[in-house]
């Protein structure tokens, strides 16, 4: 059975099993770097808000397991659970002045983002796109977020370059940056492997989409004075990328094979930033290697 005929026959399964004041849809998305994702969601008649729950891992049990009956058992309760968590008042979405505070950034690829960005507003920077998002998590105590689309804006009569502005300047004062020693966060075998070449960590205090605060120049910058050096700018992945002091023994093609081979190995394709690296100059800016 493939991904699809298994969504089918869950779907099925859970609406024979489901109350008679709830009603179950199927639900595609389109992630970061296009990465498609399959879910359903249990929508109690009624209610405006209802969580989506993703297929691709239960359908992997599914091959392992075999047993469709067990898996919509637990995705009913799953939802029910989210469900019950997610009292949020979503007419108060709809008032910019309510939403305005919880707005921040995150980096993306353009390339890899094409059809995203058609209904996104976004602010380019260098081949990256600077997008906003809901953070919902002080509304309703979960780790959730929304992309702000095009309709959001509409919805709210607001200019699209303010609220990027402005959620460029949130994530700023409130979420921050932090930069570490890689020395000072991992064992002994990294320690070792990355002495050679003194590198630090960039990201937020959330460490979450603490990538955007590669678009914080003035503490590029800075680091680079305090360092006499321009630095290389690694995107090791949406949440983090790491600064390596710029060295004649660094080849640019290797740094670049390296993040290359980190995408393709180590990161989930909906965290990639990047599959190459950049040059902060001092005074001058940002260039890519």
């Amino acid at each position: 059975m493939n991904l699809n005929d298994f969504i089918n026959e869950i779907v099925d399964i859970i609406s024979e099993k489901i109350e008679e004041d709830e009603d179950v849809v199927r639900y595609d998305a389109i992630k970061n770097n296009n990465t498609k994702l399959h879910g359903v969601v249990i929508k109690k008649i009624g209610e405006s808000v209802s969580p989506t729950i993703y297929l691709e891992g239960y359908y992997d049990r599914y091959l392992r397991e075999s047993n469709l009956e067990c898996i919509a058992d637990e995705i009913i309760k799953t939802s029910r659970k989210h469900r019950d968590d997610l009292k949020v008042d979503v007419s108060d979405f709809e008032k910019f002045e309510a939403v305005k505070g919880e707005l921040f950034v995150k980096l993306i690829n353009r390339e890899c983002n094409k059809e995203l960005l058609e209904n996104v507003p976004y602010k380019e920077f260098l081949d990256l796109a600077i997008v906003a998002y809901f953070d919902a998590s002080r509304w309703c105590g979960l780790n959730a977020s929304v992309l702000i689309k095009n309709e959001h804006i509409k919805m709210w009569g607001i200019d699209s370059e303010e609220v990027i502005e402005l959620a460029i300047k949130n994530s700023y004062i409130k979420n921050g940056f932090s930069i570490t020693n890689i020395l000072d966060l991992f064992d002994v075998e990294v320690v070792n492997y990355c002495s050679t070449y003194p590198m630090y960590v960039l990201t937020n205090k959330t460490k979450y989409f603490g990538a955007a605060c590669m678009i914080y120049e003035d503490v590029i910058n800075e680091f680079c004075e305090q360092n006499d050096s321009d630095v290389y700018i690694i995107p090791s992945s949406i949440h983090e990328v790491i600064i390596v002091l710029v060295n004649d023994e660094i080849s640019v093609d290797c740094l670049n094979e390296m993040i290359r081979s980190v995408n393709e190995t180590e990161l989930d394709n909906e965290d990639i930033l990047s599959n190459h690296g950049y040059i902060y100059h001092r005074g001058s800016g940002y260039e890519m290697i």
